[in-house]
């Protein structure tokens, strides 16, 4: 069972043994989205940080998403991995629902695109072998993130990057091993996705090299511009699905070459696990440190300032308050397995997982990554049958072709560059700030039908 329901206080006189924000000193926000907010806050008893996702009751019924945000947290239960932002616990009081994860005080990427238009080819690098390390421990569990982007990466205070949202992922299994629906954030979503085609794992590694190019190039592969000429996104499906992407010849041959490999058009000929940690781009490259984060980033956050847009304190007070109702029985109980909490979640503020060494088991690749439990003896376990991802990867690297590399492509305006604000750390974190989406679902279940909405202004 899960822990008990709480009252929705800020004191400190809350049961010690029920979790709920009368045990969580509220700090600043971090970011907003369709559903709610993100706040950075300190736990009373211990004075450790962390972040709270919140998620109004009222939102989620009316956009009919209350299934998948209970999805996205039965799915974030069971990951324990060095590169995702790990759930701590789920709790909710009478208007929210909430989650705590740990804290990733140095941003997300998007932010830092918005400071410096693109970033140098090594730190880019760096950051993708993060995400390569993420998405072979999601898709050895045959988890499918589908909605990799700038926005949905967040670096820790040492400058390691995390998975966070995992919104609209999937969990496949053997009775349903792949999906077809339309999920993702467009400038990023794979050609089968925008086909509404079956696919599995695929649409990740083309996410990851749209997001990885804009970091190095600063736009997205298919750029249309204005997007305000595309209302209906006509252009840029044309874009994903005909166009290739072009390349500035500062970059090396081989990044050109990884990047191109990725934004492969064709799942089946899409550079893919093993062959992504094989290529040639990452020749020499230390994989064991990076899984154990003993390699040294090549950037590191600022520790003096909040590494958060200043325009969401702005939005806090000018911004629309959030709905307020009675939940009838039949939309309470919509809610009532929410709530859960991981075993040792608060007894120290470090990642809950460590990852090391390499194995060559079955049903897992020569060289893969194994994640262990910090707690317990040997590897955290699948929780779904593994996946043999070595079966269709490419063998080989793609060269790009002389006519899609450019003297130079100019970067496209950072869409946050004109509210960019660096700002002081608040006391209550001592740190700077965490920001992630709060992004509409766009996979919606059927609300009970007594759920109306709520039409009062």
């Amino acid at each position: 069972m899960g822990p008990k329901q709480s009252k929705d206080d800020d004191t400190i006189d809350g049961d010690p043994n029920v979790l709920g924000p009368h045990m969580f000193k509220m700090g600043r926000v971090l970011g907003k989205g369709a559903f709610g907010k993100v706040l950075a806050v300190t736990k009373k008893d211990t004075k450790k940080t962390y972040a709270v996702k919140l998620l109004n009751k009222i939102r989620v019924l009316e956009r009919q998403s209350y299934k998948s945000v209970l999805t996205e947290r039965k799915l974030l239960s069971v990951i324990e991995c060095p590169f995702v932002v790990n759930l701590r616990a789920a709790y909710q009081t009478e208007t929210d629902l909430c989650m705590v994860v740990d804290l990733m005080s140095g941003g997300d990427v998007r932010f830092h695109l918005s400071k410096e238009y693109f970033f140098d080819e090594e730190r880019v690098k760096f950051y993708a072998a993060s995400c390569v390390l993420g998405l072979e421990y999601l898709h050895t569990r045959r988890i499918c993130h589908r909605d990799i982007k700038p926005d949905n990466l967040l670096l820790d205070e040492n400058g390691y990057c995390h998975l966070t949202d995992f919104n609209i992922s999937v969990q496949y299994t053997d009775a349903k091993p792949t999906a077809s629906n339309f999920a993702g954030t467009k400038p990023y979503m794979a050609p089968e996705v925008w086909q509404k085609q079956s696919y599995s794992l695929e649409p990740d590694w083309f996410s990851l090299g749209a997001t990885l190019y804009e970091m190095v190039v600063g736009r997205v592969p298919f750029y249309i511009e204005p997007f305000i000429q595309d209302p209906d996104s006509a252009l840029l499906k044309k874009a994903i699905l005909e166009d290739k992407p072009h390349f500035p010849k500062r970059l090396t041959r081989e990044c050109m070459s990884f990047l191109y490999s990725l934004l492969e058009k064709s799942p089946q000929k899409r550079l893919k696990l093993p062959g992504v940690k094989q290529h040639p781009w990452f020749k020499g490259y230390d994989w064991e440190k990076i899984a154990n984060k003993t390699a040294k980033p090549p950037f590191e956050p600022n520790k003096t300032k909040a590494n958060v847009m200043g325009i969401h304190d702005l939005e806090e007070q000018l911004g629309e308050k959030p709905k307020v109702r009675p939940l009838t029985d039949e939309e309470k109980r919509c809610f009532e397995d929410w709530n859960w909490v991981r075993e040792n979640a608060f007894d120290d503020n470090k990642a809950l997982a460590t990852q090391v060494g390499t194995s060559t088991t079955a049903g897992t690749t020569s060289g893969s990554t194994v994640f262990h439990d910090k707690d317990k003896k040997g590897p955290i376990q699948a929780v779904s049958m593994k996946l043999n991802i070595a079966d269709d990867s490419p063998k080989a690297a793609q060269e790009v072709p002389v006519d899609l590399i450019e003297d130079d492509i100019k970067p496209s305006s950072p869409r946050q560059a004109d509210l960019k604000q660096e700002v002081e750390a608040t006391p209550v974190a001592n740190i700077g700030g965490w920001v992630t989406n709060v992004a509409t679902d766009s996979r919606k279940g059927s609300a009970p039908k007594d759920v109306k909405k709520d039409k009062k202004k």
